[in-house]
Order: structure tokens, then sequence, then C-alpha cells
């Protein structure tokens, strides 16, 4: 009930205009160059071909159940081409975000990701791994509000289920959700294929 009553003042809040940022994602930290070979999340700052950062247990993950498609990071070999984007569609990967350099969070399965790493314009394929999705404001929220962006391709009424699931109270308001966590929940709800951003949720 405690739950319920905090996301109701919250959603009255935003309806009064207390401000929504609809940014799935801050700026990314400074980079050692720009060469078009990083990747560039909030997590860190990395070259994919020469040291992928390991991300604590909770937040990690080394592949997806047979079948199951989940979410991916897709670097190209230079400026994005609309050409390379429609192969991708046509291989039936669904484009979400603009990463910094040259890539994209993607979902796919394994079939397709196989696929796209034999693709010339194609540098790097690597999971979407729970920890890149997690702010770093998220450690430092005394509110124990959340905002949960949704991928584009995902059904934002399976998404609030699943996070009913986990015993959050939820509101919702366009591709993003308002929750009420306990902090020892977050890497569960990272672990959400079609979640893709979790911040500290600001009225301002």
């Amino acid at each position: 009930m405690l739950k319920m009553l905090r996301i109701t003042f919250v959603l009255a809040c935003l309806a009064i205009g207390l401000g929504w940022s609809t940014a799935a994602s801050a700026p990314p930290p400074p980079g050692a160059g720009d060469n078009g070979s990083l990747i560039r999340l909030q997590f860190a700052t990395f070259d994919p071909l020469v040291d992928e950062p390991v991300p604590p247990q909770s937040l990690r993950l080394t592949g997806y159940a047979e079948g199951e498609s989940g979410p991916y990071i897709v670097q190209f070999q230079g400026p994005v081409q609309t050409a390379w984007k429609d192969a991708l569609r046509e291989a039936g990967v669904k484009i979400d975000s603009y990463v910094p350099d040259y890539a994209f969070i993607v979902r796919m399965d394994e079939e397709a990701r196989v696929q796209l790493q034999s693709l010339g314009f194609v540098r790097w394929v690597g999971m979407y791994q729970p920890a890149y999705k997690v702010s770093p404001n998220v450690a430092a929220n005394p509110t124990g509000l959340y905002r949960v962006h949704a991928a584009s391709w995902a059904d934002l009424d399976a998404v609030r289920s699943s996070l009913v699931a986990l015993d959050t109270g939820v509101g919702d308001r366009s591709s993003s959700l308002v929750i009420d966590a306990r902090p020892d929940q977050i890497a569960q709800i990272a672990q959400l294929p079609d979640v893709l951003w979790i911040e500290a949720f600001h009225f301002f």
C-alpha cells in the first residue's frame, strides 16, 4: 500500500509539470580518443576488440537460452550507413538506441548474431550486459524511486508485469516506468531483456 501511495504521488507530480527526462542515458564519460573504435557507455569506455570490461557477477550474462532473443550491441566499421541498418533489419534484428562510436543496441537471437558477425561492415557484436543498463546515480539514490526505460521493441504491459512480479510498486508514462524498489532489486530488474536503462528518479 505504501509503495502504491508513493507511486501515485510521483505520477501526480508529473501531471502538474515537475518534469520528465526522456533521455535513456546520460552523456558518455570522457574517452581516450575519438578514433571510431570505442564503445562509450556510462559503465565503461573501451575498445571491444582489445579489452572488454568485466561486470560484477550479479550484473553479467554469458548468453541467452536456445531460441531466446536478447539485447546486444552491434558496432559498425565506420560512420553508419542506411544500407547497413537495412541489412540488420533484413536479418530480423530490431534496432533501438545509438551508442558511440558507430554502434546500436539491438535485439536478436543467436542465428542473427552469427549472421551479423560474418558481415564485412560489422566490427563487433557483444551482449548488452545488465551492468551497462544501470546509471551511476542509482547507487546514491536516497528515495527508492527509479525510472526504468523499456526498449522500443518491448511490450510495455509485459515489462510492467515483470516488475510487479519482482514486488516493486510501478507507475508508468510513455516508454518509461517509475518504480518504487529496494537497491537489492536493481540487478534483477537489469536482467530483464526488455529493460535498457535504469536511473534514479528525480523531480527536477
